[in-house]
């Protein structure tokens, strides 16, 4: 009953969502990289919306090589494990974690990450792949093909136990969805 009371709208545009979610603020995005740097040449890399709309943005990642391709371009990145308890000496309106939390080890320690550098009235957006979307690709391909750098799938469910665990409150989730299906 908690989980379904908690169910926002469905999100058909991501990036007009992104972009509304964090436009003036000064924001923290965790997993900057997105899995490898081509992402950076895409229109739809997070972090170049993220700059376009923030007030302030500064990005970490664990990919030290990537990092320092960024910092050449000028991009404000640090090589940082979101999952340490390192502390970045800054405070933030909002916490961009995209689509990480299927990766590590420990997601309590993430949100505890985010939360340490939010401000009192901040708000962390974490996105993650539908762990139910298996059952079409089951359905078309007979069997699960997933990407072998997740460690766990999250459901809603799973969200608002880590977020207890973590000492922080879902205060609500939404589903993505492409127009039409």
């Amino acid at each position: 009953v908690e989980v379904k009371q908690r169910r926002g709208e469905r999100i058909f545009d991501f990036m007009e969502y992104l972009s509304g979610f964090v436009a003036e603020r000064t924001v923290l995005d965790i997993g900057v990289v997105e899995h490898d740097i081509t992402h950076i040449e895409s229109s739809n890399w997070k972090h170049k919306k993220i700059k376009e709309v923030a007030k302030e943005v500064m990005g970490v990642d664990i990919l030290p090589e990537e990092v320092a391709l960024l910092q050449k371009r000028g991009f404000n990145v640090v090589v940082v494990d979101a999952t340490s308890d390192t502390d970045l000496g800054f405070k933030f309106d909002r916490v961009f974690i995209g689509d990480v939390i299927e990766h590590v080890d420990n997601p309590i320690n993430l949100l505890k990450f985010a939360a340490r550098h939010l401000k009192n009235d901040g708000l962390i957006l974490v996105t993650t792949p539908n762990p139910f979307c298996f059952f079409w690709t089951v359905l078309r391909e007979g069997t699960l093909i997933s990407n072998a750098e997740h460690v766990s799938s999250i459901s809603p469910c799973n969200a608002l136990e880590i977020a207890r665990r973590a000492e922080l409150e879902l205060h609500e989730y939404r589903l993505m969805q492409s127009r039409g299906v």
